[in-house]
This record gives C-alpha cells, sequence and structure tokens, in this order.
C-alpha cells in the first residue's frame, strides 16, 4: 500500500512544512529494518495561547498490528507533546467500533470525554467518534 511508504511520507511531510514550521502539527514514523514506514503517529490541529493542545491521529501496517509498535510509538508522541512542546493535553478520537484504538488509548491514559455524532467524513460517510484525551500530569 502507498500509505506505508518512505516515498508518501516524504511527501506528507513537504506538504506539511507550513504546519510544521509554524508549530501547528509534528509528524513522526516508525520504520522497519528495510526502511519502510509500519507506523504513523501525528500532532495536529496544536493550538497554543490558553489551550494548548492538539490532536493525535496514528495508522499501523496491519503486518505490525498487536505487536506493540503503535503503542510504543505513540507513548513516545505523547511525551514528546508534554514534556518537548509543553502541552497541557493531547486529544484523540476513535470509531466507536475500533476496539483496538479503544484498548490503545486506554492502554496510554487517555480518558473518554464524549461521543460525537457526525464527526468526521471518512470514505463518504459521517460517522460518530469517541472523544478522549490525556491531560499532561506535570502542569
Amino acid at each position: 500500500m502507498h500509505f506505508y511508504t518512505l516515498d508518501y511520507w516524504q511527501e506528507q511531510m513537504q506538504n506539511r512544512e507550513a504546519e510544521m514550521q509554524e508549530g501547528r502539527a509534528i509528524f513522526f514514523v516508525a520504520m522497519d529494518d528495510a526502511e519502510n514506514v509500519i507506523a504513523v503517529c501525528n500532532l495536529t490541529n496544536i493550538v497554543r495561547g490558553v489551550f494548548q493542545a492538539g490532536y493525535m491521529g496514528y495508522a499501523v501496517a496491519e503486518a505490525y498490528q498487536g505487536k506493540g509498535v503503535m503503542k510504543s510509538l505513540c507513548e513516545y508522541v505523547v511525551k514528546y507533546a508534554f514534556e518537548e512542546l509543553k502541552l497541557n493535553r493531547v486529544m484523540s478520537n476513535y470509531l466507536p467500533r475500533n476496539e483496538r484504538s479503544g484498548n490503545l488509548l486506554k492502554a496510554l491514559g487517555f480518558e473518554q470525554e464524549g461521543y460525537a455524532k457526525r464527526y468526521l467524513k471518512i470514505h463518504g460517510q459521517w460517522q460518530d467518534h469517541v472523544l478522549t484525551a490525556r491531560v499532561n500530569p506535570a502542569e
């Protein structure tokens, strides 16, 4: 799948350069020994001022699901968000039917904060989402 190639993510990084330069987003990738991208995790819509928060999104190649890759990468990103970016909160939302994402976020210390009907349009259809967040324990 093109989504998990280094070329794809290099192109994405170039396209997102302004967001990164302005501090509105940051993107992370995990690669295997052959330099294939096996997982991605990002912080987007970073807002400063009185909010100090961002949204975390992630994806992992099917062959690496259930092997701890996503958890390790997300742990790193959350730590980076709190320690380096000094964010107060990281939010992440998931489809109610995606139990694996729900379990991952719970294991990462995210707490459910709500349920949003018709939250995002995915594959041409509005989808409900479970809203979660983790607050910086040092703040």
